[in-house]
């Protein structure tokens, strides 16, 4: 069995700290820590009549009371739990909140009261409105899906050590979720009960306490998704096997260019390099491309270095294979229709270190290869793109692109008409795409963002407005929205799906988006 300990910061909680020991499970737990943080009622006398081990830290605030029960912990201990002194947790459900650590499916439990039964007034309306809004902040800057910031959590303690902890105050619990998210722990939440607290709360229950908190806890989450390294700086990633089965020849090194298609150095211009730099794999998605996929390969084929192009065709009827198979060194795949199975298909034959997922419909600028080994050449990058660009001309399609470029310099979300790139290694351990009918790249992307930085290169790389075209530029932006919307309150990429599908060419109106966002929500699934 894991050694667990608890840890209870306590500020003048003399009536009742003895309820929240005499509950806790003594056989599940090995040590219990009570911090007391300068109390004057008698807490710590207390604490010791039950048995717990009590360490003294004057320094007011939250976090400074976790961070020295965290110093005060033993050595061996393998989970943490951390626990409020108030009594408004029920500690006897400690079993509950640590199992899913215990079984091997989390790094971090968030006891929720927001899933488990709140009794009536037991959080003060302008607290639950500040905890929606904080979980709705992170759920866009982070994409980190939680629905409260609860403090009875667990974690276990490597994983703890790894986040760096620095708050000392209000907003210790929001960073604890939000440094979770950026290094990519698995969190999860379980639902637990909560009650109206012994005596006044010392946070929520003065405006002065209330205020400090709010504003707290909106800049931590705001500070945690600027920053950059240090200790957000993803674990190295284990070394996956290969996908699909297939054998490496241990004689071989896995570095070895496939058949090089890019412009770099050639037979008979002196020594070759390639063995310093890194191999990319293009793999290029198509269905009845025959106007786009020659131009497509052709500026692939300007690349510099070590390239690989894979088409991967969902079953075009047109004459794409015959136009990819005459372009030297293209390798044709086929793969399930549905551009996240396709993607996977070329993926699972790739040999180069770097995946670089190029529509058909986009033409990489030059250079663009070069850019991607330096973008993740970088500490801390996990991923990236290309700037957004439509091949029209029109001051509507530039206000498109200043949206898409405002996304993606506000929230790093960029999509799959950008040029998803990333290691092999990674996408693997991901993964890959999931084989959704839509979506496929913003979940990629959601993936990318909690394993480091998802960088967008200052090189443009334009894409076809042709449904912009097709079907007006302001009803296109309207579905693309509306989608996104559905798709962040729970809608299902297949209900999706169909809904755009049905919606190509139709009449598209406020009152219609209005209709198919409330039916989608509906049936969600």
């Amino acid at each position: 069995m894991p050694k667990i300990a608890v840890v209870i910061p306590a500020y003048n909680e003399a009536a009742s700290i003895g309820l929240v020991l005499d509950d806790l499970l003594r056989d599940a737990v090995a040590q219990v820590v009570v911090v007391d943080n300068g109390s004057t009622d008698g807490t710590a006398v207390v604490a010791r009549e039950r048995g717990a081990q009590v360490v003294d830290e004057p320094r007011r605030g939250y976090g400074t009371a976790c961070l020295a029960g965290i110093a005060a912990l033993d050595d061996d201990v393998e989970i943490v739990v951390f626990l409020d002194a108030d009594y408004s947790d029920h500690p006897e459900e400690l079993p509950r909140l640590v199992a899913p650590i215990l079984s091997g499916d989390a790094d971090l439990v968030i006891g929720s009261r927001t899933l488990g039964q709140c009794e009536r007034g037991a959080i003060a309306p302008h607290a639950r409105w500040g905890n929606r809004l904080a979980v709705t902040l992170m759920r866009l800057l982070l994409d980190a899906r939680f629905t409260d910031l609860g403090p009875f959590r667990a974690i276990r303690a490597d994983a703890l050590r790894t986040l760096g902890m620095r708050d000392r105050d209000y907003g210790w619990t929001v960073e604890m979720q939000a440094r979770a998210a950026r290094t990519g722990l698995r969190v999860t939440e379980v639902p637990v009960s909560y009650r109206r607290r012994v005596g006044r709360s010392k946070v929520s229950g003065t405006v002065r306490g209330s205020v400090l908190a709010g504003w707290k806890i909106l800049t931590m989450i705001w500070r945690v998704w600027r920053e950059q390294d240090g200790a957000l700086e993803p674990p190295p990633l284990p070394s996956p096997p290969p996908r699909g089965g297939r054998e490496l020849d241990p004689g071989r090194s896995q570095r070895v260019p496939p058949p090089h298609v890019g412009g770099g150095q050639g037979e008979g211009d002196g020594p070759t390099t390639t063995a310093c730099v890194e191999t990319i794999t293009v793999v290029v998605p198509t269905l009845d491309e025959e106007e786009n996929i020659g131009p497509c390969l052709a500026a692939l084929a300007t690349q510099q270095g070590p390239l690989e192009i894979i088409v991967a065709d969902g079953g075009s009827a047109d004459r794409t294979m015959a136009i990819a198979r005459e372009v030297p060194g293209v390798r044709v795949v086929h793969g399930p229709r549905g551009r996240g199975a396709q993607m996977n298909a070329g993926a699972e034959v790739a040999s180069g270190e770097i995946l670089w997922f190029v529509h058909a419909d986009c033409r990489p600028p030059a250079g663009a290869a070069t850019a991607i080994r330096d973008a993740l050449a970088r500490d801390g990058v996990s991923g990236g793109a290309f700037r957004f660009a439509l091949a029209g001309r029109g001051w509507g399609y530039r206000v498109v692109e200043w949206g898409v470029r405002l996304r993606c310099r506000l929230f790093h979300v960029p999509y799959g008409d950008q040029g998803l790139f990333l290691r092999r290694a990674l996408f693997e351990a991901l993964g890959g795409y999931r084989e959704t009918p839509i979506f496929e790249d913003l979940y990629l992307v959601r993936a990318l963002r909690r394993r480091g930085r998802v960088v967008t290169l200052h090189e443009t790389m334009p894409t076809s407005p042709r449904r912009c075209a097709r079907d007006g530029i302001l009803r296109t932006v309207m579905r693309n929205q509306a989608l996104l919307l559905a798709e962040w309150l729970g809608g299902s990429p297949g209900r999706l799906a169909r809904w755009r599908q049905r919606d190509v060419g139709a009449g598209f109106t406020p009152a219609r988006l209005a209709r198919r966002i409330a039916g989608l929500l509906h049936g969600r699934g």
